[in-house]
């Protein structure tokens, strides 16, 4: 698969994710109360490819390709060859090509629309986070002040 390949598939999946539906939740109906989810969404996505070039021809191998000598073997013996797998140069095919991609979706709830009747509210809901957070500032608010009586 080429590069504008995978671009343009991954174009097709990021349109698909756009628009009111993927802040919005479905609506659902309770009573005579419409409850509405509402979320921040946030994603990213990157990727990349390229391919190998033309293979180069045996006369023009890299020094490190070429056979090594064996300093201890015997006059008749053949020269011992550096091992080829599938990885070295001389191993892959003219028009190789590899590329890869990945991306990641996050989604974090924000609060929740009720509708009733005309009267349309928003509650925001509070991540344990900033409740501590909170906490934290208050209690070192309440510390300072307790040191400032006892001056």
């Amino acid at each position: 698969m080429k590069f504008n390949e995978i671009l343009n598939q991954v174009k097709s999946v990021l349109t698909s994710f756009t628009g009111a539906n993927l802040s919005f939740g479905k609506p659902m109906t309770v009573n005579e109360m419409t409850i509405i989810p509402v979320a921040k969404t946030s994603f990213g996505f990157g990727g990349g490819g390229g391919n190998s070039g033309k293979k180069k021809s045996s006369k023009s191998r890299p020094e490190s390709d070429k056979p090594v000598s064996n300093p201890a073997a015997e006059p008749d013996e053949q020269p011992l060859e550096t091992p080829v797998d599938a990885t070295t140069p001389a191993a892959l095919p003219e028009d190789s090509y590899g590329g890869g991609g990945g991306g990641g979706l996050k989604t974090n709830p924000i609060g929740i629309y009720v509708i009733r009747g005309t009267s349309v509210k928003f509650y925001p809901v509070l991540r344990y986070e900033q409740i501590l957070a909170t906490l934290t500032v208050i209690s070192a608010i309440i510390i300072r002040f307790i040191k400032l009586k006892r001056k």
